[in-house]
């Protein structure tokens, strides 16, 4: 199976916005949204020199297409019709070669290069390596440019010491939310008897600040892939690369069905909803970029729902409610003595989680009662309403999104009153 078919929501997206449909107060959504089903998804490769970043970046691609480049700060794989390779230096003009980059060809105080492969995995998404440097001025200014840009990050460390988790608490909340920690040389942890301390190390001090953590033995992983695809299956999972792909992948999928979603309530709000689907692929169904031969283990942490409870009335339907609502205040209430906790993006990220649970709550509770019905619809309509403010990212926004819950609050605590 290959990622759902976005082709529908995209064209009419790009013909409401073609056409000028789209009101202006959605029009730098629409744009964004339409930029981020359009275009390969960014994934970052980070870390100091020498931590098999660039072993990680061939794993993905199950090739081993790029030599080691040192440290230059930034290299690109992307798509292209032909191997090409441009390098852009400090302090003399880029240039644009046929072939592929090496030490040797590559000029002197070359901070980017860009590699231009055709390979079909490169359509589905870009690979940036990041080589993170010691000068602290040039860490921010990497980082600042590299978070904008990217989707999804994988950090590549052999234990994550304090070091790099000083470096790693400066990336905002929105690239964590979508990021791993990739332990780099597994396989020299696990022989000197330090892989368990290391793992239960992470899930005690560092478990909020990555979707998951995967230990890679990298040349295992690379010695079971050749030409783009996976030879030897056994060696391949073992190595922990099947595991830390498939989350990739399953990353990739996520963020392409959340853009598809939040495209057609746009569509939706402005009288262009297309055909309703039968149902909504889930990102676990998406096939990782090779063929898998087992269905991939679901690692990434998912948003508690309310469980599905049939006829539910209306007593217990608000009580559930306003219990959602005040835990989501709480949370909210617990984080703001953190700045970071209290960003614009932890707080749109908490009010979308609560409203897309809140409108599956009133979706399980009695349909023959006009005022649950009333607060049903007001209950998807605010999450819609969210979900579109969440591509704003800003503190206005975040603002917008708790007024959107306190409102429903009012309402169910006075429907609980009657």
């Amino acid at each position: 199976m290959s990622l759902p078919d976005f082709k529908d929501t995209t064209e009419r997206l790009q013909l409401a916005l073609n056409d000028d449909m789209v009101p202006h107060a959605f029009l730098k959504a629409g744009r964004d949204l339409l930029a981020h089903l359009t275009r390969p998804t960014q994934i970052a490769v980070l870390g100091f020199a020498g931590v098999g970043k660039t072993s990680v970046l061939n794993m993905i691609l199950r090739d081993a297409v790029m030599p080691d480049l040192g440290a230059v700060p930034i290299i690109e794989l992307v798509h292209g019709e032909h191997v090409r390779v441009t390098y852009e230096p400090l302090t003399a003009p880029a240039e644009r070669r046929d072939g592929l980059a090496s030490r040797e060809t590559m000029p002197l105080r070359t901070f980017r290069v860009i590699q231009e492969l055709p390979l079909p995995q490169l359509e589905r998404c870009n690979l940036i390596e990041v080589n993170i440097p010691e000068d602290a001025g040039q860490q921010t200014d990497l980082l600042d440019w590299v978070t904008q840009k990217a989707n999804v990050a994988i950090w590549c460390a052999e234990t994550f010491d304090d070091h790099d988790s000083k470096i790693w608490s400066t990336v905002p909340d929105r690239l964590k939310d979508h990021s791993f920690l990739a332990l780099t040389k597994a396989d020299r942890l696990q022989m000197k008897g330090l892989l368990a301390d290391q793992v239960s190390r992470f899930e005690s001090q560092f478990a909020d600040e990555f979707l998951c953590l995967y230990p890679v033995a990298t040349k295992q992983a690379m010695a079971a892939c050749a030409s783009g695809t996976v030879t030897r299956a056994r060696l391949w999972q073992e190595s922990g690369g099947k595991a830390l792909a498939d989350g990739v992948a399953r990353e990739i999928a996520t963020g392409k069905l959340a853009d598809r979603d939040h495209a057609d309530v746009l569509l939706s709000r402005i009288g262009l909803a297309g055909t309703p689907r039968a149902r909504r692929v889930a990102p676990e169904e998406v096939a990782p970029l090779e063929t898998a031969e087992e269905a991939p283990e679901k690692s990434a942490a998912q948003p508690v729902m309310p469980p599905a409870i049939a006829q539910m009335g209306r007593e217990e339907a608000v009580e559930m409610a306003l219990s959602l609502l005040q835990g989501c205040a709480n949370e909210m209430c617990a984080g703001g003595t953190d700045q970071k906790a209290a960003a614009p993006d932890r707080i749109l990220a908490q009010c979308a989680q609560t409203a897309q649970a809140l409108a599956t709550l009133l979706m399980d509770t009695q349909p023959d009662d006009p005022e649950i019905d009333a607060l049903r619809e007001d209950a998807l309509e605010s999450e819609q309403v969210i979900m579109l403010l969440v591509l704003e990212r800003n503190e206005t926004a975040a603002s917008d999104a708790i007024s959107v819950l306190l409102q429903l609050k009012k309402e169910i605590a006075v429907l609980g009153a009657q």
